[in-house]
């Protein structure tokens, strides 16, 4: 297994209807000497935005159970095309301690100077991003989550039924960052959606733009600055959202005493 990935738990979940791209997936993760844990929606259940949800959510519920020691989870579906560059830009992610999304649809997400006008460009911006425009962002193909993170989504009672949203709404309630890269590590392969028929699909602008083109990688274990409203910690973010006020006062009271 790479290094990268040592204490991170990937888990994908699917219907028995994908089982062809879903193979072809896992080739690609097993390039890495990686498996991701993979749940198979129930053959009885009528497919439907609400039951990917369903799914989405119990595959998260099992790979946590089964993972207790695994720091962080990597939300992927089942249909995605993966770069070589993807260990070092997890090596840069995990020192975040935030979510992040290894993908993202178009150009409208990305700030400048990390935008591609030209996706035939000799060479692009490459770095870490808050994603821009965040209320119109939908699409888990590749997240990464924080163990925390991943726990306190579970338990999110939102009335949405797609997973992509219902992480959307998490986020924004507790004022949470979404972060993303530049150039995406990951692709949608372009397989048709099974629960809405007919659906297109869309895909990375800047995918494997920088391995391609001559652009430089991120080294392992580089600490990369993410630019936009970083915030050093995303949990206290969550946990002063969380509490009742009392305990707001008391935190910031206790930062503003001098030490000792």
């Amino acid at each position: 297994m790479h290094a990268a990935f040592a204490d991170i738990a990937i888990c994908t979940p699917t219907v028995a209807q994908r089982a062809a791209v879903l193979a072809l997936t896992l080739a690609e993760w097993r390039r890495f000497g990686v498996e991701p844990f993979v749940h198979v929606q129930p053959a009885d259940w009528r497919m439907s935005t609400k039951s990917a949800r369903r799914t989405g959510d119990e595959t998260l519920r099992l790979v946590l159970a089964q993972r207790p020691e695994a720091r962080f989870i990597l939300y992927a579906e089942d249909d995605l095309l993966l770069s070589d560059d993807l260990p070092n830009w997890l090596h840069a992610l995990k020192m975040l301690g935030a979510p992040a999304t290894l993908y993202l649809s178009g150009k409208h997400h990305y700030p400048n100077p990390y935008r591609p006008a030209d996706s035939r460009a000799a060479a692009i911006a490459e770095g870490v991003f808050e994603v821009q425009r965040f209320a119109d962002w939908y699409g888990t193909l590749a997240v990464l989550l924080p163990r925390w993170l991943a726990v306190a989504v579970l338990g999110w009672p939102s009335p949405y039924h797609g997973w992509d949203t219902n992480l959307q709404e998490f986020l924004a309630a507790h004022g949470i960052p979404l972060y993303g890269v530049c150039p995406n590590p990951v692709q949608h392969r372009g397989a048709p959606t099974t629960h809405r028929p007919g659906a297109g699909w869309e895909r990375s602008s800047t995918y494997r733009l920088a391995s391609d083109r001559g652009g430089i990688s991120p080294g392992e274990g580089v600490d990369w600055l993410a630019s936009g409203g970083w915030h050093a910690d995303p949990q206290i973010l969550y946990a002063r959202r969380s509490l009742p006020i009392c305990h707001y006062l008391a935190d910031a009271k206790r930062h503003e005493e001098p030490p000792g």
